[in-house]
């Protein structure tokens, strides 16, 4: 396993454990203490950054809304469209 893999530069050094595809195709990758990856350009590049409260998360889901549901460490955390457009930017 693993022996075609390619590693990426996602920007964070922390463990990574989920990642969920935009409608608009955007990338967006969670995982260890609060950490976000996200790639505008189908996963060549990446954009790091830590969500406050710094808890990590296990799994991610977009919605049909386009909200995103963040799951992991102190239970589940919601960012709607809006937030999720903001984290984007």
């Amino acid at each position: 396993q693993g022996e075609n893999w390619i590693e990426l530069d996602t920007g964070s050094r922390n463990t990574l454990t989920s990642a969920v595809q935009l409608s608009s195709g955007e990338l967006i990758a969670a995982g260890s203490s609060g950490s976000l990856s996200i790639s505008r350009d189908g996963g060549n590049q990446y954009r790091a950054q830590v969500q406050p409260g710094r808890k990590s998360y296990s799994g991610l889901v977009v919605t049909d809304s386009g909200s995103l549901i963040l799951v992991g460490q102190g239970g589940v955390s919601v960012l709607d469209s809006q937030q999720v457009q903001e984290l984007l930017r």
